[in-house]
């Protein structure tokens, strides 16, 4: 199971693993917006699991079955839109 610490790398498939907490849902639904929008923007989209206040995040290459440049980027997008959320709602 993903820590809420950080990334880590899952195998077969090889995929980046994180799990977000939210305080409320109307973070963690700000959070899924601007994730989506990133998402639209970048045409990679990760495994986005919903579960009460958590969100888990998996991510990888579909074509390649492995991690590779575009999704590290895209796992560094959600630490920045995690970490200014928690600076706009402090």
């Amino acid at each position: 199971s993903c820590s809420t610490s950080k990334w880590h790398v899952e195998r077969s498939p090889e995929r980046l693993c994180r799990t977000y907490e939210f305080s409320d849902r109307a973070t963690m639904r700000s959070f899924l917006e601007q994730l989506m929008d990133y998402e639209d923007s970048c045409s990679h989209h990760g495994s986005v699991q919903v579960s009460g206040s958590t969100i888990h995040i998996e991510v990888r290459t579909h074509d390649l079955d492995r991690v590779t440049e575009i999704d590290k980027e895209y796992a560094n997008e959600c630490d920045m839109i995690h970490e200014d959320m928690g600076l706009n709602w402090r």
